[in-house]
């Protein structure tokens, strides 16, 4: 049974892609890491500005499906992405992906996803 956070569906510049069961963004709540900086005085705090980006998720593919992905993976400029979750609720967001695992053998592939901003619910 699916929780409803789980995805369903990835959409990598308008192409469908089958999200295996169980899978999970992990994104980040914050938007600001903060640290102390020591000084002299009272330590300054130094913030640095947090992506959403998604470690990995793990995608279904099959042969020609894998090979556009590889090409995804070389794009240069940021495109449209989108993924579903089991409730339906859906988040757009750009940027670009890198393959860190292809397994020809069960036809899966993950993919870690690089933002340029936060993920926008679409509200219907």
């Amino acid at each position: 049974m699916a929780n409803v956070g789980d995805i369903r569906q990835l959409t990598l510049k308008k192409i469908d892609f089958r999200v295996t069961g169980g899978s999970d963004f992990s994104r980040k709540t914050g938007k600001w890491e903060k640290e102390n900086v020591p000084t002299s005085g009272v330590p300054d705090i130094k913030y640095t500005k947090q992506t959403e980006d998604v470690e990995s998720v793990e995608i279904q593919v099959t042969g020609a499906e894998r090979e556009l992905v590889r090409d995804l993976a070389n794009e240069t400029e940021n495109f449209d992405m989108a993924y579903v979750t089991a409730r339906g609720d859906t988040y757009t967001n750009s940027g670009q992906i890198t393959v860190t695992a292809d397994s020809t053998s069960d036809g899966k592939m993950t993919l870690s996803l690089l933002v340029a901003g936060d993920w926008a619910a679409i509200v219907v």
